[in-house]
């Protein structure tokens, strides 16, 4: 092994190096946010796995593996001579032979050979898809049964799928997504000279938070009844704009249904005023899908034309015919694998309709865009510029503008990713219906106890007696337990099989795994 390789590994790894005190990884601060990916990251920790962290790029994977590391070392007391990180991105250590380069310098620290190491080792490969033949070679050490552990991530989702189609059977996943709207408050915490959040604010909504999230454990957020008994004493303060209270948690909601929440724009804000076109969409249009799919230019810059064309149509209905003529390839099959491109990026998806069988949805050519967090949305298509939210516009400006309800939609899209990753989510549309307000529902959620038909309805008055028809139209066609409309501020069950529900208390439903 070179020397300027170990030299490499020793300056990612400095709490190798004997010293007095506490290690690195030991003193890191307390008050990093704390993510809810961290919870399932240790679930799925098993030698038997490769760990990956799969996500769009700039959601705070690495941030996450921090987080590890420093929770196996203050949390489970272990050796920080147990753990080794790797930058992949360095270009001193990117060889085919990284891992068993890797595996002398583990040697090195613990004067034995690898395959007498008795102890845990945990590997926390960063940016592993930059190393050729990276999977095949951790199938090979999946396979030898030691006992270590392999965490992985890469800033590109897409390699990441491609490659990992070679550990079937061997790899678990933690999808990460943009921070939760109570992950968000954490760093709004630290940010007071953007952000108007007093301890007391804080402390009622973290309250509020711990309070709901056993209502929403195991699968209780199917059970409509359970709802409906929120005690009283949760609601007082937090939805009654004229109390100091509530209008700071009307502030926090539009800071995150305009600005999102991607980590380092919340830190950084007016700052990135291309934020998002240059970190997140300009890697993945022009770096990971041609590398991968060997686009060429003209392709790719048809993938660019795509790309900001859908995230004007995002939470809307589009003929995917279309999107095709509008790119130039109206007939050819490749316009198809475009969009799949852009899915496999985990930065947006494209919402069949709901049928009762899914060969019907998937011939269905109608498409409902969403991508995955609205401040993405919001700074590319002006909506933030529109608001001016960094110069101190009155809140009220944004609850009376129409402008609120796509980014509620797509926060509402984002938070039922978080909460159960596996259930497909679907829209519902009774094209058949001759009406100019046709039966129609933002989400179907196939949840095990059936299908929940969702409606983001950001008002604070209890749907009107029209629109209650019209749900109670759409449950019984689906056969759904309850219809589910998420409101500014209504918690009421204003007609059988309705339930209204806060935004904010359905974002307080965190923790489902």
């Amino acid at each position: 092994m070179e020397e300027k390789v170990i030299s490499s590994f020793k300056r990612m790894n400095p709490w190798h190096a004997p010293r007095s005190g506490k290690t690195d990884l030991e003193t890191l601060p307390d008050f990093v946010v704390q993510r809810e990916a961290l919870s399932e990251a240790l679930q799925k920790m098993d030698p038997a796995f490769v760990l990956a962290l799969e996500g769009p790029r700039r959601v705070g994977k690495s941030q996450l593996m921090r987080l590890l590391m420093r929770h196996l070392v203050k949390k489970q007391n272990v050796d920080p001579r147990q753990i080794f990180f790797v930058n992949c991105d360095d270009g001193t250590i990117q060889t085919p032979d990284l891992i068993d380069n890797l595996h002398s310098y583990v040697e090195e620290i613990h004067g034995r050979n690898f395959e007498n190491i008795r102890e845990k080792i945990y590997f926390f490969l960063d940016e592993v898809t930059m190393i050729e033949g990276w999977e095949k070679r951790l199938k090979i050490e999946i396979d030898a049964s030691r006992g270590h552990q392999y965490i992985v991530t890469s800033s590109s989702a897409i390699r990441m799928k491609v490659s990992k189609q070679n550990l079937v059977g061997r790899m678990a996943t933690v999808h990460v997504l943009p921070f939760s709207f109570f992950e968000a408050i954490e760093l709004y915490r630290l940010k007071p000279e953007r952000f108007s959040l007093s301890e007391s604010t804080h402390d009622a909504l973290i309250s509020l938070r711990d309070r709901l999230r056993p209502l929403f454990l195991e699968g209780r957020l199917l059970d409509p009844q359970r709802l409906m008994n929120i005690p009283e004493k949760i609601e007082s303060g937090f939805m009654t704009s004229s109390q100091k209270l509530g209008q700071e948690c009307r502030a926090l909601l539009q800071h995150f249904l305009l600005e999102g929440g991607y980590p380092d724009f919340i830190r950084k804000g007016d700052r990135f005023e291309d934020y998002f076109s240059e970190s997140v969409l300009e890697g993945l249009i022009h770096k990971d899908i041609p590398a991968i799919f060997n686009l060429t230019q003209a392709s790719t810059g048809k993938i660019h034309r795509l790309v900001y064309r859908l995230l004007f149509e995002n939470t809307k209905i589009i003929q995917i015919v279309e999107l095709q003529r509008e790119i130039g390839e109206p007939h050819h099959p490749r316009a198809s694998e475009y969009l799949h491109y852009l899915e496999a990026s985990l930065i947006m998806e494209l919402l069949s309709p709901w049928h009762k069988t899914h060969a019907s949805r998937s011939r269905k050519s109608k498409k409902k865009v969403f991508f995955i967090d609205p401040g993405l949305v919001n700074q590319v298509t002006g909506v933030l510029a529109k608001f001016k939210i960094r110069e101190g516009l009155a809140v009220a400006d944004f609850w009376q503008n129409q402008e609120k309800g796509p980014c509620a939609e797509t926060a509402v899209y984002q938070h039922l990713k978080r909460l159960k990753y596996d259930w497909r989510i679907h829209y519902f549309r009774d094209e058949e219906q001759e009406s100019e307000k046709p039966a129609d529902a933002d989400f179907v959620w196939e949840t095990p106890l059936g299908p929940i038909p969702i409606e983001s309805k950001m008002r604070k008055r209890t749907p009107l007696p029209g629109a209650l028809k019209r749900m109670e139209k759409i449950r019984s066609e689906l056969k759904a337990p309850y219809f589910l409309v998420i409101t500014e501020s209504d918690l009421s069950n204003p007609a059988k099989g309705v339930v209204c529900l806060p935004m904010l208390y359905f974002l307080g439903s965190e923790g489902v795994s």
